[in-house]
This record gives structure tokens, sequence and C-alpha cells, in this order.
């Protein structure tokens, strides 16, 4: 299972507590203008490859040995920086998420079978999820989120890697209803929630790319 310890301290090693101060910063700042029509929607998409950028990164950075976050990703080409991540995500979210969003849209035609489905579609998305991000992340390739390459890795990862699950699961609850709880906080709510995120981004990261270098001898990805 991945260290508790390490997964919690990881985020603010180095420079990270400077790093997640500015990224909060410029979240909150980008946020204010996230309902002006078109202009929101394009800064949505740039958050998202961004932030997602940094997701990938820290990763990474886990899986190569590294003990301390990564700066911010400098942009120097839209395409690679930005749009890159932002497809491999949004291909990683569909294969993982789809199906419990598909359970939730067609509800109301399921009758009994609705909790069923949503339980099933749930526990697809938190096991396969972190496997698909991980093969993506270390192969350098959208198509290793394929289930014939993601279903056999966790195979092979069982036990240890459904432990790391629940753990990563568990973190990602609770820093959900922190967050909630600081956006309620008057004028510094949106700062708080933003700096609760973005902790919370880097530490799933981590404790992801942790999952990799215990089982790196049985996945044989490299």
């Amino acid at each position: 299972m991945t260290s508790i310890l390490d997964t919690l301290c990881y985020p603010l090693r180095g420079n990270g507590g400077i790093l997640i101060l500015t990224g909060a910063i410029l979240l909150a700042a980008l946020s204010l203008f996230l309902g002006i029509p078109r202009l929101g929607f394009l800064i949505e998409l740039f958050i998202f490859g961004y932030f997602g950028a940094h997701f990938i990164e820290v990763i990474n950075s886990t899986v190569q040995g590294r003990d301390e976050p990564p700066d911010w990703p400098a942009v120097t080409d839209i395409a690679e920086d930005i749009v890159d991540p932002l497809v491999r995500l949004l291909g990683l979210l569909l294969i993982s998420f789809g199906p419990l969003a598909m359970v939730r849209y067609f509800g109301a035609e399921m009758g009994g079978g609705y909790r069923a489905g949503m339980i099933g579609a749930g526990l697809w998305a938190a096991i396969y999820f972190p496997m698909s991000l991980i093969a993506v992340t270390v192969t350098d390739q959208l198509a290793a989120a394929s289930p014939h390459i993601v279903l056999p890795a966790i195979g092979r990862s069982l036990p240890g890697y459904l432990l790391n699950v629940v753990y990563l699961v568990g973190v990602w609850v609770g820093l959900t209803g922190i967050q909630w709880t600081a956006s309620q906080i008057p004028y510094l709510g949106l700062l708080l929630a933003k700096l609760t995120w973005l902790y919370g981004l880097i530490l799933l990261s981590r404790g992801i790319g942790l999952i990799y270098r215990q089982q790196r001898d049985r996945l044989e990805w490299e």
C-alpha cells in the first residue's frame, strides 16, 4: 500500500507549497471568468489541459524515482503542452467513467437495476482509471488504456492494487468534503477551495505513481 505519510508530505516538499499557492491564485482568478459565454468554455479547457498536464507529470516524475513535485508545466506549444494532455485525459475519463455516466443518464429506464448498475460502474471507474493512467503515462501512448492491456495489468497487481485503490478513493472523498467546506468560508473560501483542490490533485497523482513503483516488476512496461 502506498505510504500515507509520503503522499501527505509530498505536495509541500521543495517549492511545492509556493507552487500550490501560485496555482490556486491563478485558478481563483480564472474562475471569475468562467461565466462568460465562449471565453469561459475556453478557460475551462485550458484549466483541464494545463493542470491535467501537471497531474500526468507528477505521476511520471514519481515513476522515474523523483521525490519532489515538479514545477508547473511550461507552455511553449499549445498543441503539445495543453491539447495533448487534454485529449489523453478525456479519453481516459471516457473509458473509465463513461459507463457510470451512461447508467446515470439511462437510470429511469433501468428500474430496479439502477442501484446495481451504479455500484458496478462506480467500481469499474475506481479500479480501472488509476491503472489506465499509469499505462498511458509510462508508455506515452493513449492506446495503452485499452482493456486488453489494463485488465491483465490489474490482475498481475492483485491484491496490493485494490488496497491502493481503496486508499485513493478515501483520499478523494475526504478532500472533496474539505474542499466543499472551505468554499463556504466568506471571502477566502474560493482561494481555500482551490488550494485544497491542487493539494489533492498532487496528492492523488503521487499515490498513483507510487503504485507503479511497487508493481514495476509485475507490470513490465519498461
